[in-house]
């Protein structure tokens, strides 16, 4: 996968449980900036974070084994929200991220 892939992976992971089970507001408003769909491009919403992300994840072709931990290597790095979007995150676990990724990449996407 690419790293822009990978961060889609990292947003859907965040807005699945923003979306199934805690509506936490200072997670929505880091979902608000980490949206890879607002624009054509791709991005994010706030393109710092993206940007920031592309500095962490230098490599584009990112093998799925060790992807999981990678992206929650990113999450470490936020100053703002990093709780809420660690405790959404790990909610997944490796195994079902793994799942989720190879799900994602079969079929079309941005």
């Amino acid at each position: 996968m690419d790293k822009f892939e990978l961060f889609c992976m990292m947003y859907f992971t965040l807005e699945s449980y923003y979306t199934d089970l805690e509506q936490n507001e200072n997670l929505g408003d880091l979902l608000s900036g980490l949206n890879p769909f607002l624009w054509e491009d791709r991005g994010s919403a706030d393109p710092a974070y993206f940007s920031d992300f592309s500095k962490l994840v230098s490599q584009n072709d990112i093998p799925i084994d060790g992807s999981y931990a990678l992206a929650r290597k990113y999450l470490e790095t936020l100053d703002w929200h990093k709780e809420e979007a660690l405790t959404a995150y790990d909610s997944l676990g490796e195994e079902e991220w793994i799942r989720a990724t190879k799900e994602y990449l079969s079929g079309p996407h941005k």
